[in-house]
């Protein structure tokens, strides 16, 4: 097999993008892939984002913060179960595409990190077992609500982003090289895959390769 290595992919440059998933998850996540491209000096950028609607809300995020890949959960809200996990060892604005994997592999309490199919850094710090979020999540933003944040402050993706995986299985070394290489819309607990095009356009929808129906819609 070839390396593949995307060409194309949208941008999230403004605060205004809102790119929103139709259905929340109906299981947690514990696998999270994508292909991305980011400049040097890129600032905190969400590629799938969530965040506390309410006092209620279980959420998670997979982040890229100044650089370093970051898995964040939220549990009852804002403050109370917040929980990061951040590879400080790794930089991925490297001004060019990289297919990052963050896993938590759940039992052996841990988390790794993947860089184009190799693995990079394993962490044991604050571990943590997510549950489902029960709202729905977003691709190249986070959306912030009012009174934990400002009302409506969208986070944008800054970089290119070409596509977004979400596995509800502790992929394997050989599972996430491939996934670079053939990624697989049928695979075993592909929960949802998505390909971005260069332009989403006003209201242009981004479909669900897996099937599973999780169609994404930008809003702005």
């Amino acid at each position: 097999l070839g390396y593949y290595k995307p060409t194309a992919g949208a941008t999230f440059a403004s605060n205004t993008d809102t790119l929103t998933i139709c259905e929340k998850f109906t299981e947690p996540v514990v696998t999270f892939e994508a292909w991305i491209k980011c400049p040097k000096n890129t600032p905190e950028s969400f590629i799938l984002g969530g965040w506390c609607h309410n006092q209620y809300t279980n959420s998670q995020s997979f982040v890229v913060n100044n650089g370093n890949p970051r898995l964040n959960f939220r549990r009852n809200g804002r403050g109370v179960g917040d929980v990061n996990i951040i590879f400080t060892s790794i930089d991925v604005r490297t001004n060019d595409w990289v297919h990052l994997a963050l896993v938590i592999d759940t039992a052996n309490r841990k988390t790794l990190c993947y860089i184009n199919g190799v693995l990079k850094s394993t962490t044991s710090n604050d571990f943590y077992n997510p549950p489902a979020p029960n709202v729905v999540s977003y691709i190249g933003c986070d959306d912030r609500y009012y009174p934990y944040d400002a009302l409506d402050i969208v986070y944008a993706f800054k970089g290119r982003l070409h596509s977004v995986a979400v596995y509800t299985d502790v992929r394997t070394d050989k599972e996430i090289l491939k996934d670079c290489y053939a990624p697989d819309n049928k695979a075993d607990n592909l929960m949802a895959r998505w390909v971005l095009p260069d332009s989403l356009g006003s209201g242009g929808t981004v479909k669900d390769l897996s099937g599973n129906g999780y169609t994404a819609t930008r809003l702005n």
